[in-house]
């Protein structure tokens, strides 16, 4: 929350791009991004989710938190395909 406070007040990007952990949920960083001190510097845009394609199917089942992110993107970035069986 501080080093988001400080990008906008020291960098004043036009642009963040924010990559959430893979066991946070999406609504978690919806609020911290609308908390006091950003909600008048930062506008969520668009949900992205990057999705392991190689691991995805295997931990979907037992990790919530997967599949919140997944459903929760306007759009949803697949990598590492080359690994996928």
């Amino acid at each position: 929350l501080r080093a988001l406070e400080r990008i906008a007040r020291e960098v004043a990007p036009e642009l963040v791009i924010l990559e959430a952990t893979g066991v946070s949920e999406t609504s978690d960083l919806e609020r911290i991004i609308d908390s006091p001190g950003l909600r008048d510097r930062f506008v969520v845009r668009a949900n992205l989710c990057v999705v392991d394609a190689s691991a995805f199917t295997k931990v979907a089942p037992f990790l919530r938190a997967a599949t919140s992110q997944a459903r929760a993107a306007d759009a949803i970035v697949v990598n590492k395909c080359d690994l996928a069986g």
